[in-house]
Formats: C-alpha cells, structure tokens, sequence
C-alpha cells in the first residue's frame, strides 16, 4: 500500500468514526498551550493511536491527508483536519446529542405541549376531541388552589366592573337609552365576534375593573364613540388570577413550586399579548372548558 493509499484510507475511517467538535477546546489565555478533553483528541493523536506507528510515518501519512488546498485556504475554505479543533467519536456525540435533546424536552416539555394544543385548536380541531387534552394539560381547578401561591380567588358580591361597547349601527345612542342594559351585556350570539378568549357566535362577557382599560381593550378609531356600561355583581363569583405570579416580593422562590407555574405564566403571557384586529379570529386563544362557567356567571350581573 502507498502512503497515499494508506491517507486515503485513513481519512475514510475516520469520517466515519469522528466528527469535529469545535465547543471543546480549552485555551489556557495566558499561555499557547491548548488543552483537549477525554473523549475528544486531536486528529493528530487520533491517528497515532490508531496506525500504532512512529511519529515519523504519522507525520507522512498526515501530510497526504485529502484536504482542502493551500489555495484553497487562501480563498477562505476552512480544513477539515485543523487543530483548531478537536474530534469526538460520531456514536458518543449521538447519545450526548440525544440525551440533551431528551433533557431538554423535559425541561420545556409544558412549552411544547401547550404550543402543539394551540396549533391543535387553531388550525385542525377547534371544537372538537380537544376536552381530554385541556384536562391533562391544565388539571383539575381545585390544583390551583394548592402551595404558598393561589391563583383562584373569590371576587365578593357588590364588585363594580365595567363594561364597553363601541357604537356604531348595531348599538347608538337611541337603543342606548330604551335598553342599556341588556345591550351592554354579552353579545347576542349572532353578533359575536371572535376575541381572545371565544370564537365567533359564542358568547363571553368581558369586563373590567377600570374604565380606561374597557376602552382601551376596544381599540376605538380616531372619531369613533364608546359605550361605557357599569355592571354589579350580585352573587360571589369564582376568578382565577393569571397575574398572581407578577406580585412584587422579596422572595420569589415559592411561586416557582406551584405545580401548575408554567401553564399559568403561559396562559397570561397569551392573555397580555395586543391582539390586531385582523388577527382576532386566527389568535383565538382556548382554555379549560371547566372554568367557562365563570366567564359566563359575570354575565347575570345587574347593570
């Protein structure tokens, strides 16, 4: 066998065995010494453990390794073999690689199941099969009211809450007055258009605490005019608090122990999110069917 066949032979194997692994060097700044790590080597002792020969035959069989050309250097084409890097066995990088991936899943494992529900609801299945999903990934409510921190919360009898409307030719002023207060309630379910939390035709009294933040949710035109209702609750109503992990505290640890903190945060960084009209209908957000009942008890409140 020539040199030349014994390079090219060399060079087969160990693309098939080693990749290079550039995250693995470690320079010691203050000298030029580069240190390699276990599993990762050089090409250069790669070859020499493998061939068992002298440092003189490595270096002729290194020097015939196919490679990129000097020229080709010079036009900026980086070496394969180069000691700017290490190599690293191609079996150990795939069961590293797949290990992070599986941690890495683990860890954001709530991230991607909520992300594939979403796309579920928004492009596929909007209404149906989804219950058996929601249930796994949010649980039963009465989890929420466990650990230091607790989302749910009663909201006592006699809460002023605002609603708002814009006017326009399904609601003037007129129709206003005969009948405000049935007008500034939910929607009839012919008129409903789809919002952050329903669909179109269905639905959900959306109020507030604030009657600056009613008019801003509507997004009102230059010009346009806004209906302001006032509504009263008459019973005790059931609320779940998305923004009790945005509570100031010296000590935040503890909100990180809620069995439910992912899903929670999530659900309130979609809340949050300015919605532009067009994307109404597409930006749909679902949620528990099991907690529907409080969006829809506000709407017995007595304007």
């Amino acid at each position: 066998m020539t040199v030349d066949e014994l390079a090219e032979e060399a060079d087969r194997w160990s693309r098939e065995k080693y990749q290079p692994d550039a995250d693995t060097i470690d320079v010691d700044p203050d000298s030029d010494r580069v240190y390699h790590g276990t599993e990762r080597q050089s090409y250069e002792d790669i070859f020499l453990e493998e061939l068992g020969c002298s440092e003189d035959v490595l270096r002729v069989v290194i020097d015939a390794l196919p490679d990129v050309s000097h020229r080709d250097i010079r036009d900026s084409a980086e070496p394969y073999y180069s000691d700017a890097y290490n190599f690293e066995p191609i079996e150990i990088a795939r069961t590293r690689e797949k290990a992070d991936q599986d941690e890495y899943g683990f860890a954001n494992r709530d991230a991607f199941e909520w992300s594939e529900f979403c796309s579920q609801v928004k492009f596929s299945s909007r209404f149906f099969g989804i219950k058996d999903k929601l249930d796994e990934l949010f649980g039963e409510p009465v989890e929420y009211g466990q650990g230091p921190v607790k989302p749910p919360y009663e909201l006592a009898a006699g809460q002023m809450l605002f609603r708002a409307r814009l006017i326009d030719g399904n609601l003037t002023e007129e129709t206003l007055q005969a009948d405000g207060a049935s007008l500034l309630g939910p929607p009839p379910s012919a008129r409903t258009p789809s919002r952050r939390m329903n669909v179109e035709f269905i639905p959900v009294l959306y109020a507030t605490f604030a009657r600056s933040i009613a008019v801003t949710e509507l997004r009102p035109g230059i010009g346009d005019s806004v209906a302001v209702g006032r509504v009263e609750t008459r019973v005790p109503l059931k609320v779940f608090d998305f923004t009790v992990f945005e509570q100031r505290s010296a000590d935040r640890r503890h909100f990180y122990d809620h069995s439910r903190y992912d899903y929670i945060t999530q659900m309130q960084d979609e809340i949050s999110r300015p919605v532009r009209p067009h994307e109404r209908q597409r930006e749909y957000i679902a949620r528990p069917r099991s907690w529907r009942s409080t969006s829809r008890s506000t709407s017995d409140a007595t304007p």
